[in-house]
């Protein structure tokens, strides 16, 4: 019971934050993607996952400017008409990477990440948050939120700034697992120093005798040991297995050194969640947990998990769905605790957050959006929106907010 009064409590929270709201500073939301060489030498298409995701954006961040940021003009098979979409301002990135500072990436990039051979996930993954340092800069963005470009956007992410201006001084961005992993599903940055000084400490790594890489390693090699010729090899020749080297380890890294610049959003709901040995304590992770800073709702996010439970895994092509890694936050809570992530039309006392669609037939629409739900208690109280979802089978087409008649969820 106390519980439910919280999540009514927490509902009406966000209501007197959305008036607030309404003359407070505009934040854009940026997505970022890299074309890499031995993608467009042998031609590309535009991929369909982000027209998705870029559309789903607009329809959703209806108080902000939606940036789709691309090296359009270092890919010769593709024309920067070819991602167009309406309400998105598209940004040519192309002249960022001879700066000196990317420029000195790309020197450090291969000594620092594994190559996977053909997209260069890992490197493409880090690079990109120099790419986002220069368009702030360039367009003069002190703030921003930026998203990942295989997630869908359903929560209206500018109600959220009031918060986050006060309460979320640095970075935030989305939990994976209790201590190794950190995605930028979706990230915050309240002003651009600070993703300034994570890629100056990224910049740093390429310097393999550098005090803060053997630190990183020191710090990784407990959690993600071993393999025959790894990185910090013991006696006998074991060491941190190479793809654990990523983005996401190296956000939960700087957490780890700049722990009052560096935030996490919820990304499960308020529950009373079975534990074992196996298991972190996942309550830490939910709204106003021990690990999260305040938050304006009740509202949680997406690092992957829930997701690939939806919609299955890029390398299954998404005919795995039901996933889950038990290592992740919210796939303990799947596992343990029954909770399901479920797709469905929002309800009419949600409409301030997750928005409504006019589609000029009827007055009262919703639109489909994921929801949280633990034990199966069937109750509108127990179902929690997600703000984001992160599509890892890439096949976002399937999870636009189409239209749907408001009705309470039961």
């Amino acid at each position: 019971m106390i519980r439910h009064i919280f999540r009514i409590l927490s509902l009406l929270q966000f209501a007197v934050t959305c008036i607030a709201v309404r003359d407070f500073e505009l934040v854009p939301v940026i997505f970022i993607y890299t074309f890499v060489p031995r993608v467009c030498e042998v031609g590309h298409t535009f991929p369909p996952y982000i027209k998705h995701a870029l559309s789903q954006a607009v329809e959703s961040q209806s108080h902000t400017e939606i940036i789709f940021g691309a090296n359009f003009a270092n890919c010769n098979a593709l024309s920067i008409n070819d991602s167009y979409v309406e309400g998105v301002t598209l940004f040519d990135t192309s002249e960022f990477y001879k700066s000196s500072r990317l420029l000195k990436f790309n020197e450090v990039a291969n000594s620092i990440f594994q190559s996977d051979g053909k997209g260069e996930l890992w490197i493409t993954s880090a690079l990109r948050f120099l790419v986002l340092e220069n368009i702030m800069l360039s367009k003069g963005y002190q703030s921003c939120f930026h998203v990942e470009a295989d997630n869908m956007l359903y929560g209206d992410l500018h109600y959220l700034v009031p918060v986050l201006k006060t309460k979320y001084i640095g970075i935030a961005a989305t939990p994976l697992t209790d201590q190794t992993y950190i995605t930028a599903s979706v990230m915050w940055i309240s002003n651009i120093s600070y993703i300034g000084n994570f890629n100056d400490m990224l910049l740093t790594f390429g310097n393999n005798e550098s005090i803060l890489w053997n630190n990183y390693l020191l710090w990784l090699r407990p959690q993600a040991c071993c393999k025959q010729g790894g990185f910090l090899q013991d006696e006998s020749g074991m060491g941190i297995r190479p793809y654990a080297i990523n983005e996401m380890s190296i956000l939960s890294f700087y957490r780890f050194s700049h722990p009052q610049n560096f935030h996490l959003f919820p990304v499960v709901p308020v529950h009373t969640y079975l534990m074992n040995q196996f298991t972190c304590n996942i309550s830490q992770y939910e709204p106003n947990g021990d690990k999260v800073v305040a938050t304006s709702s009740n509202g949680i996010f997406d690092p992957n998990s829930w997701g690939q439970f939806l919609g299955g895994t890029n390398n299954k092509r998404g005919r795995n769905k039901g996933f889950t890694d038990g290592s992740h936050i919210s796939g303990q809570a799947i596992r343990m605790s029954n909770c399901r992530p479920l797709f469905l039309c929002s309800n009419s006392s949600l409409s301030r957050i997750f928005h409504k669609i006019d589609d000029g037939n009827l007055e009262n629409r919703c639109s489909m959006v994921p929801f949280v739900e633990c034990n199966g208690t069937n109750s509108i109280i127990t179902k929690t929106p997600i703000f984001n979802l992160h599509v890892h089978a890439k096949d976002t087409g399937s999870f636009r907010s189409v239209p749907c008649e408001c009705t309470e969820i039961k």
